[in-house]
C-alpha cells in the first residue's frame, strides 16, 4: 500500500528494493535515516514523522497485530516520510540496512524477558549491539528507554561488553513518556529508564544470515511424470536445514481437481516467509515451482523449498523427469 499523496510505500517489500537497502532510492530523497526497532501501535512513529519532517523514518514491528493498528494510524495521517516493515527487527538490520546508513535506532519498551531461561531472547545482546554498531554512522546513537531495571542493567553491561559504544543516562524525552506503555507504567508509579549508547567505534562487518540470490531462483522449478490422483493424503513435515527449515503446512487441490497447491513456510535467520508451490499438469510434464504470489525475497531457503516439495511427491510414485532446484 503507497502513502495516498505518493512518495515512497507505506510497507517495506524487501523484495521490491535493492537490498542493501538505499535510503534515497526507498523515500525518494537524500536525509537521515531513523529506525524504531518494535513500533508497536505506531504512536512514536507518528511522532517522529509528523515532528521531523526532514528524517527518513523506518519501523520494524514482529506483531501482525500491532502492525495492523499503526497501520491504521500512519495510513489516517499520510505522512511521506515514515515506512513500516512487519517482520525481525534482527533481520531487517543485518540484511536489508546498508552500514553506516542509519542515524538514530529507538528502541521503546522492548520486552523484557524477565526469566532467567529467556534471558537469550532478549533484543539487546552485546552481538545485536555489535550489529547496530556496523549500521549506525561514525556518530549514530542507540536510544533505549524501559521501565524495567533488570533489562535496563542487562542493555548496559551488554553494551559495555560490545565495546563499541559510550552510555549517556539521562531523563527521556517528553514524547517518550507519552506512549501507551510509558503511561501505563507511570500511572503505576514505576520509574522509566533511558539511556542513549553513542557509537564510538567500528566493529567487524557482520556476514548476512540469509543467502539471497538472484530473481532467477523465483524460476526455479521441476518436472515430473506420474498420476498426481493418487495423492489422497498429506500430513504436515518439517525439513531442517543447516540455513534454517521449511515447513510444508497444508495441501491443497485445485478447483478442477488436476493439479495441487502447497502452502509452504521458509525459515532463515529471521526471515520468515509464506509461499505457494504449485504442482501443474502440462503438456511437457508435471510442473513444480514457486508462484509469485506476495513477491517472495529471492533467498536460497525458497530454492530449496521447490527441492522438499519434488522429493515428497517423488517419495509418493512420481518421477522427477528435469530439476532446477
Amino acid at each position: 500500500m503507497d502513502h495516498e499523496s505518493g512518495g515512497p510505500p507505506l510497507f517495506l517489500r524487501p523484495s521490491a528494493s535493492s537490498v542493501p537497502l538505499d535510503g534515497a532510492e526507498l523515500f525518494g530523497r537524500e536525509a537521515d535515516l531513523v529506525v524504531e526497532i518494535g513500533f508497536g501501535n505506531g504512536w512514536f512513529l507518528e511522532f517522529l514523522g509528523s515532528t521531523h519532517p526532514s528524517w527518513n523514518i523506518l519501523g520494524v514491528e514482529l506483531s501482525v497485530s500491532s502492525t495492523t493498528r499503526a497501520y491504521k494510524r500512519l495510513y489516517r495521517r499520510q505522512l511521506p516520510n515514515v515506512v513500516m516493515y512487519r517482520g525481525d527487527g534482527r533481520f531487517l538490520m543485518r540484511d536489508v540496512l546498508r552500514n553506516e546508513s542509519v542515524s538514530r535506532i529507538y528502541v521503546n519498551f522492548p520486552d523484557p524477558w524477565p526469566r532467567r531461561r529467556h534471558l537469550k531472547r532478549r533484543l539487546l545482546n552485546a552481538a545485536f549491539l555489535d550489529l547496530c554498531a556496523t549500521k549506525l554512522k561514525p556518530d549514530g546513537v542507540l536510544i533505549l528507554t524501559t521501565d524495567h531495571p533488570g533489562y535496563f542493567e542487562f542493555a548496559r553491561a551488554q553494551a559495555i561488553r560490545s565495546g563499541a559504544f559510550r552510555e549517556e543516562v539521562c531523563e527521556p524525552e517528553g514524547a517518550l513518556l507519552e506512549t501507551r506503555y510509558a503511561q501505563k507504567w507511570l500511572d503505576q508509579q514505576k520509574e522509566i529508564f533511558h539511556v542513549k549508547f553513542y557509537r564510538n567505534a567500528a566493529r567487524p562487518l557482520v556476514p548476512p544470515g540469509v543467502t539471497l540470490t538472484d530473481e532467477d531462483i523465483l524460476m526455479q522449478h521441476a518436472l515430473m511424470a506420474g498420476d498426481l490422483s493418487s495423492i489422497a493424503k498429506f500430513e504436515k513435515a518439517v525439513f531442517h536445514f543447516e540455513w534454517g527449515q521449511v515447513v510444508m503446512r497444508d495441501l491443497f487441490r485445485t478447483i478442477d481437481g488436476k493439479g495441487l497447491l502447497f502452502t509452504v513456510l521458509v525459515e532463515e535467520a529471521g526471515l520468515k516467509q509464506d509461499i505457494l508451490v504449485e504442482v501443474e499438469p502440462r503438456r511437457e510434464g508435471i510442473f513444480v515451482g514457486v508462484q509469485k504470489f506476495g513477491s517472495p525475497l529471492a533467498t536460497q531457503g525458497i530454492g530449496k523449498a521447490v527441492g522438499v516439495v519434488t522429493d515428497w511427491l517423488a517419495a509418493r510414485g512420481l518421477t522427477k523427469v528435469k530439476g532446477w532446484h
